[in-house]
């Protein structure tokens, strides 16, 4: 459920006697934070799947008192950001029955309506409660064909995928049938 700690774009927490949720908000464009510039998808800069992960992580934790997960979690619509324009974005965490439910939403300056881009449901974590993991020289020994990594990145860039600089960190590439590191 957590990730290693990474990146996070900026972010306040939004305070208001109206508010029964709690909401962090912030400004994305292409060029804030910089690390978005690398992140191009069919000639747009995207933001991250990752970058989603970790507003919702810490919209969890500062909801859940300690620290949280994130179960369900649904990217509905990735997040484009234009040229030129910013976005604003909030994490919204809100009390759903026994639980809390997790929305990531966005707004252009030009825009009519927010846009829904992330759902999902917060899971507090107990002692205990880690994902399971394996080694990773375990999953390596496994993998018997080896891949060059820029080829990958040349492929990726073929199919619309260009990670630039921040986003091409792979050293060494291995994998089999169902199963890559």
């Amino acid at each position: 459920r957590r990730p290693g700690s990474g990146n996070r774009p900026p972010r306040r927490l939004l305070r208001s006697p109206q508010l029964t949720s709690v909401v962090f908000e912030c400004e994305l464009s292409e060029q804030s934070p910089a690390w978005l510039a690398d992140h191009v998808i069919e000639g747009v800069t995207v933001v991250p799947a990752a970058a989603f992960v970790a507003m919702a992580l810490a919209a969890a934790d500062r909801a859940a008192g300690a620290a949280a997960g994130v179960d369900d979690f649904f990217i509905h619509r990735p997040l484009p950001l234009a040229h030129g324009e910013s976005r604003t974005v909030q994490t919204i965490v809100t009390a759903a029955g026994a639980g809390h439910a997790l929305e990531i939403q966005s707004i252009g300056p030009n825009d009519g309506d927010w846009t829904l881009h992330v759902t999902g449901q917060v899971a507090s974590l107990r002692p205990g409660d880690e994902a399971a993991t394996e080694r990773p020289d375990a999953i390596a020994a496994r993998c018997d064909d080896e891949v060059p990594v820029q080829r990958h990145y040349d492929e990726l860039s073929e199919r619309g995928a260009d990670l630039r600089q921040r986003f091409r960190t792979a050293t060494r590439l291995l994998r089999r049938d169902g199963e890559s590191i």
